[in-house]
């Protein structure tokens, strides 16, 4: 009984590391961008999705990485310590961080995770003086 007991409860630990691992491969494979598998992240399971591009899709933990701290300014410095800590090159993680802190003010989150795509229209100047209209698609 505390054998079938403990393979239960062990496998049930098991299964959702394992069905987040074959996410991303999956996704990547049905066409899905990494922007996109990040965008469709909740921020308590991004950890496990970042763990699962640098285990399964090493040549996209980059891209990962870069997309998780657009997409989740807030968590730039939690992103850039677990992607180091994780074994990704310091100064590349260092500098992606940097730009995204850089481009995290105005702009940042424009295009809403859930909601619709917004679209950014310039006014270059000319006899009205220059500016910047935000209008959702």
């Amino acid at each position: 009984m505390r054998k079938s007991l403990l393979g239960i409860v062990l496998a049930a630990t098991l299964l959702p590391v394992s069905l987040v691992h074959a996410g991303v491969k999956e996704d990547l494979n049905n066409g899905k961008t990494v922007k996109e598998i990040i965008a469709a992240t909740d921020e308590k399971d991004l950890e496990a999705v970042l763990e699962d591009f640098i285990k399964n899709a090493p040549d996209k933990a980059y891209d990962a990485i870069a997309a998780a701290m657009s997409s989740f300014p807030s968590k730039i410095d939690f992103i850039q310590s677990f992607a180091i800590n994780r074994g990704l090159d310091k100064t590349t993680i260092q500098n992606l961080a940097s730009n995204a802190k850089q481009n995290s003010g105005l702009f940042s989150g424009l295009e809403g995770r859930d909601g619709p795509n917004t679209n950014l229209s310039f006014n270059t100047g000319g006899n009205t003086g220059g500016g910047v209209r935000v209008s959702p698609n």
